[in-house]
């Protein structure tokens, strides 16, 4: 499934989307459904629970990562797959901290929505930054909702960081496939 990215924080089920949709991440719980995203700069982040039974495809761009979608995809895929256990990330290829050079508009956005995001920049020339992407995150997955509420204070697990090749897709196992 193709996505029409618009660096927002949209998540869409590859199960029953149809065409293009306008989004920036994919979540599938289906095996052979394929998730999908392209970049250039961004940050390619592909997501699957321990379990392998839900997978998501992430575009993040700077815009997308200060509005919280790793967040918001990883709390789709806890609704697609509540048995999860734990996450893993790979980060695939995207511009590097000695090559994003971004305006104090970008880190004070940035730091509006992810405070631990001051980490990510480094001072450039002037009144310019470097900017890590990747650095942006915590990498913890967001709490769990409790049954009676929509956020709980329990500790969340930290997602687990792997280095992905130049490939941004990503597919769910099968069942039967998936470990007990």
């Amino acid at each position: 499934m193709w996505l029409r990215q618009v660096h927002g924080t949209e998540v869409v089920d590859a199960d029953t989307a149809e065409g293009e949709p306008e989004a920036d991440a994919s979540v599938s719980t289906k095996p052979g459904v394929v998730c999908t995203v392209m970049t250039a700069d961004c940050l390619p982040v592909l997501l699957a629970n321990r379990e392998g039974t839900v997978v998501a495809a992430v575009h993040a761009g700077w815009k997308s990562l200060a509005a919280g979608i790793i967040g918001k995809t990883i709390r789709v895929m806890r609704e697609r797959a509540p048995e999860s256990t734990g996450f893993v990330a790979w980060l695939a290829p995207r511009i590097g901290p000695e090559a994003f050079e971004v305006g104090p508009d970008v880190r004070e956005a940035m730091l509006a929505g992810l405070p631990e995001a001051d980490r990510a920049f480094t001072q450039g020339e002037g009144d310019r930054l470097m900017c890590d992407l990747a650095c942006s995150q915590k990498w913890r997955s967001p709490p769990r909702a409790s049954p009676r509420t929509t956020s709980s204070t329990a500790a969340s697990p930290p997602i687990r960081i792997r280095a992905a090749s130049t490939a941004s897709a990503v597919t769910a196992r099968s069942p039967a496939a998936t470990p007990r």
